[in-house]
């Protein structure tokens, strides 16, 4: 094509009243405007042409969204390249005059010429409304695949991750998906019949007459755990994975500690709130934490204060602690709750010089661990959690004061019970509405840690606000080159 500047008179002539945008500009140097037409004008939001290139610096590069013009650059050249023709289609966001943010659906054409050498020839129109219904169409197909897969995932875990037993419940209608179902050698079985006990049409009515077999002292919160209200307000404020410790009596008579999961989410037919439930034996593991309760109420009944000697036969001498190997521990047990339920988690240990010191690894590691998942438990979802780590400098010669800061912003602790938090089997009222269960051990065992690492511990609150919990421990540090020190 030969275009000259008579040809383009006529193209001007013919161009001005296309309804749709119609621009050429130099496909070479800061690739500047030859030709705009007036559709292409108003689409931008300008009144003369003018005013559309003072806003576009007058070059296609001006008339693209800055975040996409490098990508619509390498796409028109890698589109023109493979193409005999010379053609290419790219869509690109535009700013207009007002500053609104509107989409471009850009057909373009390579044309070279005797006069204005390699140009391209341009019909554009706006096709925001057209990529918002895309874009709405990806987001309702991303979101059913996401529940399919979250589903299944969820299966999966219920069969292959060691449940005792698991059921699906439509929390909306109160009523059973999947019957409550026993898994026995990897084969799940039917819990009505494999057990002798009567079928419910109710799931509430279900976890009542199960709610007989769990230990008396913690058949409340095995009740307050299961409410269907609850459950359904969990949902919809996006806290979507509850779980929970309970001591309760299988059908074979045997006592046993399970750890029950909620998996919360939406029927994509109904849009009933739904729940799969997974009960996991984890009784090895709450037999080690009923020796801490068995002594400590042995402490506190005989008037014992934490300190006793009692406790320390539990405890092994000091050993050397890599602190960088401690929060990496603790962030790899924290995380996935944290992301379960969407909460946003920030780690800073920039204040500390020294990072290997003279301390109890495992103590340590326990009681950021607590800490951290009462945050968590007691944390709404989306909520802030957060830990700092600082070193200060004291007295003694190769010692240093390191401060564990853990903040939250979450459902927070009444006044009146800041002055009894550590004693043991003492929780907060509130703790069943933030959706927090359990045994009332977590504070005590965590003090009881601190005292064992000579330090102090110390809590912030306000109901409504958050926590901040201090712990000050003085340490040896070990001298060392990579420790550090200069």
């Amino acid at each position: 094509m030969g275009l000259d500047s008579i040809e383009l008179s006529v193209i001007r002539e013919f161009a001005e009243d296309m309804p749709g945008g119609f621009f050429i500009y130099h496909a070479d140097g800061i690739e500047e405007l030859i030709y705009v037409n007036q559709a292409m004008i108003r689409i931008f939001g300008c009144e003369t042409e003018e005013e559309f290139r003072k806003l576009t610096g007058n070059t296609f590069p001006g008339m693209v969204h800055p975040q996409d013009i490098e990508k619509i650059e390498a796409s028109i050249e890698q589109q023109v390249k493979s193409d005999d023709q010379k053609f290419d289609y790219v869509e690109y966001r535009i700013i207009k005059k007002d500053g609104a943010v509107r989409w471009i659906e850009d057909y373009g054409r390579l044309v070279s010429t005797r006069e204005y050498g390699d140009i391209y020839c341009v019909f554009a129109m706006d096709g925001t409304e057209r990529q918002k219904g895309r874009m709405e169409e990806l987001e309702r197909i991303n979101s059913e695949l996401l529940n399919v897969y979250t589903r299944e995932n969820q299966y999966k875990q219920a069969l292959v991750a060691d449940a005792v037993s698991y059921l699906e419940v439509d929390l909306s209608k109160d009523e059973f998906i999947t019957t409550a179902m026993q898994v026995l050698d990897g084969q799940s079985v039917d819990m009505y019949e494999f057990c002798g006990m009567p079928h419910f049409d109710c799931f509430s009515e279900f976890i009542s007459y199960m709610s007989v077999k769990v230990d008396e002292n913690m058949r409340g919160d095995y009740l307050a755990f299961f409410n269907v209200s609850r459950l359904a307000q969990c949902y919809e404020e996006g806290d979507w994975w509850q779980t929970m410790d309970v001591w309760t009596t299988d059908f074979s008579g045997k006592r046993c500690m399970y750890r029950y999961h909620a998996y919360l989410g939406q029927s994509d037919v109904t849009g009933d709130v739904i729940a799969l439930f997974m009960a996991k034996d984890v009784t090895d593991r709450a037999e080690n934490q009923d020796l801490w309760q068995h002594i400590l109420k042995k402490v506190w009944k005989d008037g014992v204060t934490p300190n006793s000697d009692i406790l320390y036969k539990v405890f092994e001498t000091e050993e050397t602690c890599d602190l960088m190997d401690v929060i990496s521990e603790v962030d790899g047990l924290i995380t996935p709750r944290l992301r379960r339920k969407q909460q946003h988690f920030l780690v800073d240990y920039r204040g500390v010089r020294h990072f290997e010191v003279f301390m109890k690894a495992e103590y340590l590691k326990e009681i950021l661990a607590q800490l951290l998942d009462n945050a968590s438990k007691f944390t709404q979802a989306h909520g802030d959690i957060s830990v700092v780590i600082t070193e200060n400098t004291c007295d003694e010669e190769l010692c240093s004061e390191f401060l564990c800061v853990v903040q939250d912003n979450g459902c927070g602790i009444g006044k009146e019970f800041l002055e009894n938090m550590f004693h043991p089997f003492e929780r907060e009222r509130n703790t069943r509405e933030c959706g927090g269960f359990g045994r009332g051990l977590g504070l005590t065992v965590i003090q009881e840690l601190v005292n064992r690492l000579n330090g102090r511990i110390s809590v912030e609150s306000q109901k409504g606000e958050g926590t901040t919990v201090t712990v000050s421990i003085i340490a040896r540090w070990k001298e060392s080159k990579n420790n550090g020190e200069e």
